[in-house]
């Protein structure tokens, strides 16, 4: 392995979370021990692969893409990486420290980025997409988990060994990336895997409408428990909404590909929700 070649002007070979525009410094959160995040580093590609493309700065790309380089020569053999990445390990190449894996806060766009990176450029870029299907072997392994008593579909977390039966609405993105990563698939749509993934899609997206229908607001909260008998449970802490887009966007691209209507009712049932509740203030 080679990580030796930096991503930005400083040492880093990851993008870091804050810069002083007064000396060009950059640098992490001390709070999180100096660490980057997953879900930074690994959230601007498709905007600076354009921005290159449209000012024809190369090295806004490059610069850009090598954070996933990086991520693919240390994805982990379940393809699902940690939170938190150290710079400095062996070989100078970035470990990931003793963090969650989630498809929430602070992971999200990595995920995401695998595959619309891949699609923005016209699915010739073998990397991104395999490392989002091994990423996606690693959530169904793992991830995918269903609740009692009715079976709903969510993508659990995991800390350690342990999984933790909660979802934020951040991973109801998940619906439309499964669906669209199944309508690419360069098996084909009839393929186990991608069967496989529309199945998830599908199913997930419909609990993340569920976590909206079953609320007394019918605004869903920021996490969702789904340890109990009653499928999903809104913790004391979560119950605040900061005008998530992921179920919309879940709800977007299910009925563009599959062409259902029942995901334009799930968005109007949203959308009627939001305006109720603010009407009553």
């Amino acid at each position: 392995r080679d990580c030796s070649r930096p991503t930005t002007p400083t040492a880093s070979r990851l993008t870091q979370k804050l810069v002083n525009l007064g000396d060009g410094r950059s640098s992490n959160h001390g709070w999180n021990e100096n660490a980057s995040i997953l879900g930074e580093v690994a959230t601007q590609q498709v905007e600076y692969r354009y921005l290159a493309r449209k000012t024809g700065k190369e090295d806004y790309e490059r610069r850009s893409g090598r954070v996933f380089e990086i991520l693919q020569e240390t994805q982990p053999a379940d393809g699902l990486f940690y939170q938190n990445i150290q710079e400095g390990g062996s070989g100078g190449c970035p470990t990931f420290a003793g963090s969650p894996v989630s498809f929430g806060a602070m992971n999200d766009s990595a995920y995401e980025y695998m595959l619309k990176v891949w699609v923005q450029g016209n699915k010739k870029e073998d990397m991104y997409r395999e490392m989002w299907d091994k990423a996606m072997d690693g959530v169904h392994d793992q991830l995918v988990q269903k609740t009692k008593p009715n079976g709903l579909t969510f993508l659990a977390d995991r800390d350690g060994g342990r999984i933790n039966r909660k979802m934020d609405h951040l991973a109801c993105f998940m619906g439309g990336a499964l669906a669209l990563g199944a309508y690419t698939d360069p098996k084909g749509m009839d393929s186990d895997r991608a069967r496989r993934d529309l199945r998830t899609a599908r199913a997930l997206t419909y609990t993340c409408y569920q976590m909206y229908a079953r609320t007394n607001t019918g605004i869903a909260p920021e996490f969702t428990d789904f340890d109990g008998k009653d499928d999903m449970q809104v913790p004391g802490n979560a119950k605040f909404y900061i005008l998530r887009p992921e179920a919309v966007e879940a709800f977007y691209y299910l009925n563009k590909l599959t062409g259902d209507p029942i995901y334009r009712s799930f968005r109007a049932s949203k959308s009627t929700a939001k305006r109720n509740t603010v009407m009553d203030r």
